[in-house]
């Protein structure tokens, strides 16, 4: 079960937008909650408390040329960066660390 912590910062990342549409486009997009995936992000049988926001197209819709993260994920990461560059910058925008 989510603490109110964890469920508060789920809103405020969602309510923030996409980070790939914010960063990449300059416009707001309504936002899923991605879980970072990997080994860097592993865990046994939960998902990983880092996460980022984003948009359908750029987390499982997507097209080779407009990747997501779930389809095309090398495709993503090579245009629009890692995870780890992903939750910094949403971090940042939240006024996290």
């Amino acid at each position: 079960m989510k603490t109110k912590k964890e469920v508060l910062l789920m809103s405020r990342t969602a309510d923030l937008g996409c980070i790939v549409c914010k960063l990449f486009y300059n416009t707001y997009s309504p936002a899923l909650i991605h879980h970072a995936t990997g080994l860097k992000y592993r865990c046994t049988g939960k998902k990983a408390k880092e996460f980022i926001g984003l948009c359908h197209a750029h987390h499982d819709a997507g097209s080779p040329e407009h990747p997501s993260i779930h389809r095309y994920p090398k495709e993503f990461n090579d245009k629009y960066g890692s995870q780890s560059f992903l939750y910094d910058y949403t971090q940042k925008f939240l006024g996290g660390d």
